[in-house]
């Protein structure tokens, strides 16, 4: 699914990571077979992109959630990919596994 994301007039990032940088870095991941959930493109490229993959025991779903960062004072200025962990289709847990730093991909 394709939406269009909210504009920022005040956004200025220096290198918006494509689709396809994204999804390496999920394949990094994790290792199981995922399912591309969403996808929000704006003027600048690629702003949200969701998946998700199997957990271990059934009725267990991971969610991997990339968005790129906003530089509102409310708002995370770092692109980012979230991991939330799902138990019979409620969140459990999660946390930041992957963010870009000085324009490289880090994994938390």
């Amino acid at each position: 699914m394709q939406e269009q994301a909210p504009q920022n007039k005040k956004e200025s990032l220096e290198h918006i990571p494509t689709l396809e940088e994204v999804r390496s870095i999920f394949r990094r991941l994790t290792e199981k077979k995922f399912k591309e959930v969403r996808q929000i493109n704006d003027e600048k490229g690629l702003y949200l992109f969701d998946i998700t993959a199997p957990g271990e025991l059934e009725g267990e779903v991971t969610e991997y959630s990339y968005r790129r960062g906003q530089t509102d004072k409310h708002a995370n200025p770092i692109d980012s990919i979230q991991v939330t962990y799902y138990e019979y289709d409620r969140p459990i847990s999660g946390t930041t596994v992957a963010e870009i730093v000085d324009g490289e991909w880090k994994i938390l």
